[in-house]
Parts: C-alpha cells; sequence; structure tokens
C-alpha cells in the first residue's frame, strides 16, 4: 500500500509566518501600550517586613539633633528678617549675617574660586521679609553655594562640600519595604528635584535594609524630616502599594 506523499513547507512561508506572527504581536503591544514600546510589567519585589525597633529616632522624637552651638545656629536662620541686600556686595552681606544672627560665618574660598564667585560680587536681591535660611539660600543658590553647619560655625561652600550623610530608619512608620520605591520618587519630586543624582545633582538616596539613607545638604535634610515626619503621620492601615486594575 502507497503511503501518501508527505508535505514539507517551503523555508520561505516559514519566514512568512514568522514575520506575520511578529507583526501580530506588534499590534497588541500597541494595543496594550498605547504610548510606544512594547508593553513592560514591573518585576514584583520581595515584600519584606520589618520589625520596629524599641527606641525613637530623633527625626521623629522631639529630643536635641545638635550641640549647644548648632542649636544656636539653627534657632538663628529660623529668625524673621527684612534687609534690603540690593546692590550689596557679597562680603558685606555675609558680614550683615554675622551682626545680625549673632553666629559666626566662614567662607570657603577654595569653593567660591571653583563656582568663580568674588566676594565683591554684587548681590540684586530686593526687600523681602523671610527666614534667614531662606534668605541666605536666595543669594547663595543662584551661585552653586549653600551652607554647611560645622561643629562650632556655619561655613558657606559648594554643594558637593556642604553634603552631609544622615540615615532615617522607615520601620518606625512603615510595615515593610512595599512603599520603597513610591517614597523615594516622592521625596525627589517634592524636595529640590534638581539637587539628586538622577537630574543632573549632587545629592542622593540609597537604602539599607529599613535604612533611608541621604547624603544632601543641610537645608535639603531638614527638609527631607520634615516631609517623612508628615508621611509617618499617616494611619499603618493607609501605608499600603497602590494597585492599578
Amino acid at each position: 500500500m502507497m503511503k501518501p506523499p508527505a508535505y514539507s513547507v517551503p523555508k520561505a512561508l516559514h519566514l512568512v509566518l514568522f514575520v506575520f506572527g511578529i507583526g501580530v504581536l506588534g499590534l497588541v503591544s500597541a494595543w496594550a501600550n498605547p504610548f510606544g514600546g512594547l508593553a513592560r510589567t514591573r518585576p514584583r519585589e520581595l515584600v519584606i517586613e520589618w520589625e520596629k525597633p524599641s527606641s525613637t529616632p530623633k527625626w521623629l522624637a522631639e529630643q536635641p539633633k545638635f550641640n549647644p552651638i548648632q542649636a544656636k545656629i539653627q534657632k538663628a536662620l529660623d529668625e524673621k528678617l527684612e534687609i534690603d541686600f540690593d546692590s550689596l556686595s557679597m562680603n558685606r552681606i555675609l558680614k550683615i549675617f554675622r551682626g545680625k544672627l549673632d553666629i559666626p560665618i566662614e567662607i570657603d574660598t577654595k569653593a567660591f574660586e571653583e563656582q568663580k564667585v568674588l566676594p565683591e560680587q554684587i548681590v540684586r536681591l530686593p526687600r523681602i521679609r523671610t527666614t534667614a535660611r531662606s534668605l541666605l539660600l536666595q543669594i547663595l543658590r543662584p551661585h552653586h553655594l549653600t551652607y554647611v553647619i560645622d561643629s562650632d560655625m556655619l561655613r558657606i561652600t559648594s554643594f558637593a562640600e556642604a553634603n552631609i550623610i544622615r540615615h532615617y530608619d522607615l520601620s518606625q512608620r512603615f510595615p515593610d519595604n512595599s512603599l520603597l520605591a513610591e517614597l523615594i520618587d516622592a521625596i525627589e519630586m517634592a524636595v529640590h528635584p534638581d539637587d539628586w543624582t538622577n537630574n543632573g545633582g549632587m545629592s542622593s538616596i540609597s537604602i539599607l535594609g529599613s535604612m533611608l539613607i541621604i547624603n544632601a545638604p543641610d537645608e535639603v535634610q531638614m527638609e527631607i524630616e520634615s516631609f517623612l515626619g508628615s508621611v509617618s503621620k499617616q494611619a499603618q492601615l493607609n501605608m499600603k502599594p497602590r494597585s492599578f486594575e
């Protein structure tokens, strides 16, 4: 008995079918993700529950965070001032700050040279009433300068030299690590967005266990403390990852 002839699919047809299949997949992907590119799903991270430590950290407790001199400088920076700094030199302005706030202020001459800022350079800032901290930053930041509080003085320096490292144990307020990515995104969008390395700045965020490690200037750290303090006032039940269906 004769067997029916075996038919083989030509290689050219194989290629046509393959290309057709790729095209169909592309159309499905475009329908699922109309904003461009192949639809991608974010890999699910392993959720790790955190054990809450027994002691309350300083950034959540009403405890002194600074030595007496640093506390005096911080308090002075929060004082309200109304001074007309328009058409005054940088040297003159810092001298006024020293006198008004009664705090030692030192200039990092190397930072001034690197940023091509002269102590005699004229500053244009109209009269406004705000905190000494805000005034100082409005004067310094356009020149890529900021301040750092050393052990016994306020030092005017560059962003890179002003960075200090502080850490925040998130297990005090978050039950697990499921919201870490959202928290970091929120910080980088809400607190000095241009300062972070993702946007070309000098400040950075890293994670070790439940510890949020921030490398940033003092004024950024203070805003992060305030931000985390506000976030931590939420009920634990509300601190769950969002789900989209």
